[in-house]
């Protein structure tokens, strides 16, 4: 684990404060994680009702390779085997947000 500087510190409270759904990259060829943000939510998280989460929007779809990853079904054209496409259940819902309930047999079925 590298030791980060008080200056290091503060810029990363401060990328965290403007997006908590940040991820960061300690990839070989940076000496300092490189933020890059999360591309597989529709909408910036946040942005949709209050009180409703990924979890519960239609659009969430399950995948499964070697594991089980969490997709938004709105963003399958940019989906990869990676988790940069990945999304938390857990993430507050976005505008392109719709209720379940609106799904119907023959919506589950095409997807």
């Amino acid at each position: 684990m590298m030791k980060l500087t008080s200056e290091q510190e503060a810029w990363l409270d401060r990328q965290l404060a403007k997006n908590p759904f940040i991820v960061l990259d300690y990839g070989q060829s940076h000496s300092w994680p490189q933020g890059s943000k999360k591309r597989g939510y529709a909408a910036e998280p946040g942005t949709g009702p209050a009180d409703e989460t990924c979890k519960t929007c239609r659009h969430i779809a399950l995948n499964f390779l070697s594991k089980k990853y969490y997709k938004c079904r709105l963003m399958r054209s940019i989906w990869t085997g990676g988790p940069k496409t990945d999304i938390l259940v857990t993430a507050p819902a976005c505008s392109k947000w719709e209720d379940k309930s609106t799904e119907t047999v023959k919506q589950r079925v095409e997807s």
